[in-house]
């Protein structure tokens, strides 16, 4: 999956591209359909968007539980930080306030167009 981001996405990630100021929109739709497409990152980032209180509520927590440490991969392939998972765990947090703002900047909308509750000559 790395190899078709890397492939797909690179132009427009790479600050040094010229290109990343202004993707073209077909480049631009290949990036975004090979990350939000049937793949692991894809499938969390769905899944937090229709479910955000299933990961939202233990973000914070989680990030002050992470230690300050390394975990080594299996068969010592290498090592990873935790700070870098905390860093995930921080761009998670941000995503969980966007999809809360979201939400309630479509709630407002509807209250302001749909008539109240109350109100019986409104029929569906």
């Amino acid at each position: 999956m790395y190899d078709q981001i890397k492939e797909n996405c690179e132009r427009i990630m790479d600050p040094s591209s010229a290109m990343m100021m202004q993707p073209d929109d077909e480049g631009l739709q290949r990036c975004l359909d090979t990350i939000m497409g049937d793949n692991p990152i894809g499938n969390f980032l769905r899944d937090l968007y229709h479910h955000p209180g299933k990961y939202c509520k233990c973000m914070a927590s989680l990030d002050e539980a992470t230690p300050e440490c390394f975990v080594t991969l299996p068969n010592d392939v290498g090592r990873v930080p935790l700070s870098f998972v905390k860093k995930e765990i921080c761009l998670l947090e941000i995503g969980c306030d966007a999809i809360d703002g979201f939400c309630e900047g479509e709630i407002q909308s509807l209250d302001e167009c749909l008539p109240p509750l109350e109100d019986k000559s409104f029929s569906c």
